[in-house]
């Protein structure tokens, strides 16, 4: 039924697409294959409980029988007294309620086992903390919070990366180093890997090949709590939860106070429309955020990743699917954030491009070039016909490469 019903939350979440596209009968077909599939097994489940039950009251019920012929007989012999048939009687239906219980229960118990199950799966595609804890066990938390301070330098050296072992590399010897202060721009198609360094680089994805080290440790040996000290992302898609503004900013970090909520949400603009609203930060949301618009959704989540004050800010195509006005606020603020902070951003816009100090020009899941936007353009390859192609202050997803 979790596949059913788990098909059906996807249903309900991209319904205007549906019906954008007329696919509603197909989706209700769909819909009724992995239910029948349901039922059926329940079907099933249901037969075998009730000839079990049936197996069970037919045994209590023959050994009652016996129970009463042979006490009956005994009496009559002078044997024993009424009191005692009745005792025994009363014993037998106490022995056998247990075993009731339990065949009703037995149906219940497969459905938990196969929960369980489900849930293990999941636990099991949680990224393993193993080497981060054998780390972590050398050291002192006084030790590990002074290497892990601040963020001093991030090395790519050689790194492959694909889903399975039969499906094509993603990443294809990625090799590159970003130190503190420096502003990296990361281009490329779709589909070049540049998200893919974003997600391996948070531990999203931990089975490549080669190394990444930060602050010369390698990433699965650092402790996650202190890798996201260090690293806040700026996600394409974050989730806002049925909670105050102000809870969504912080996440229960217990180290973001309310003054460093409102820092934030000042340093990414959001703080002007956030103040307009009942309530101002204890304006509770509802679930992914659809009482407010999707660029001050867009805001807050910046102001997220913000609130922690990481070293390293990772922007995942941070102004993808917003209005020109959201797109606005949150380029001033990535402009801002180039002057204070170390940054890897999946860049669009050719503000955001130039103002980097190394330009990474991905294709296939290898850095074909990189260098200044004044190299790059001097060496007259790739980047230097991408930016040819730009008017202005165009972005790079409206073009063929980009």
């Amino acid at each position: 039924m979790g596949h059913a019903t788990g098909y059906l939350q996807e249903c309900l979440n991209g319904v205007k697409t549906i019906q954008l596209y007329a696919a509603e009968c197909k989706v209700q077909n769909q819909f009724e294959t992995k239910t029948r599939h349901f039922f059926k097994a329940q079907s099933h489940s249901n037969f075998y409980d009730a000839a079990l039950y049936s197996v069970i009251e037919g045994i209590t019920s023959i050994a009652l029988a016996l129970m009463i012929w042979y006490g009956s007989w005994q009496i009559l012999a002078g044997i024993v007294s009424i009191g005692v048939l009745v005792g025994f009687i009363n014993t037998l239906n106490r022995i056998f309620v247990p075993i009731r219980e339990f065949t009703q229960q037995i149906s219940v118990i497969q459905r938990a086992l196969s929960s369980l199950e489900n849930i293990d799966k999941l636990f099991r595609e949680i990224p393993e903390e193993q080497d981060a804890e054998m780390f972590a066990e050398k050291y002192t938390d006084e030790q590990l919070a002074e290497r892990f301070k601040e963020f001093q330098e991030l090395r790519f050296k050689d790194v492959y990366f694909r889903y399975t072992d039969s499906s094509p590399w993603v990443l294809q010897g990625v090799s590159f180093k970003v130190k503190k202060g420096n502003r990296v721009a990361i281009v490329g198609a779709t589909g070049s890997g540049k998200s893919t360094i974003v997600r391996v680089l948070n531990r999203i994805y931990t089975s490549y090949e080669g190394s990444i080290t930060i602050n010369g440790v390698e990433l699965k040996e650092i402790p996650r709590r202190y890798l996201q000290r260090m690293i806040a992302l700026m996600q394409q898609e974050s989730y806002l939860f049925a909670e105050s503004i102000s809870f969504n900013i912080a996440l229960n970090r217990e180290e973001i106070t309310l003054d460093k909520v409102r820092d934030a949400s000042k340093y990414v603009y959001a703080h002007s429309f956030i103040e307009q609203l009942p309530e101002e930060y204890d304006f509770k949301l509802l679930e992914g955020g659809k009482n407010i618009s999707e660029g001050q959704g867009r805001l807050i989540v910046f102001a997220r990743a913000l609130a922690g004050e990481s070293d390293l800010i990772v922007l995942d195509e941070a102004t993808s699917s917003v209005d020109s006005v959201t797109e606005n606020l949150i380029q001033k603020a990535i402009e801002r954030i180039f002057q204070d902070k170390t940054v890897i951003a999946i860049a669009h816009r050719l503000s955001t491009i130039r103002n980097s100090d190394l330009i990474l020009v991905m294709d296939s899941g290898k850095i074909v070039e990189r260098g200044s936007h004044a190299n790059l353009i001097e060496h007259s390859g790739v980047y230097a016909g991408l930016i040819e192609t730009l008017s202005g202050e165009a972005e790079l997803v409206a073009l063929p490469f980009g």
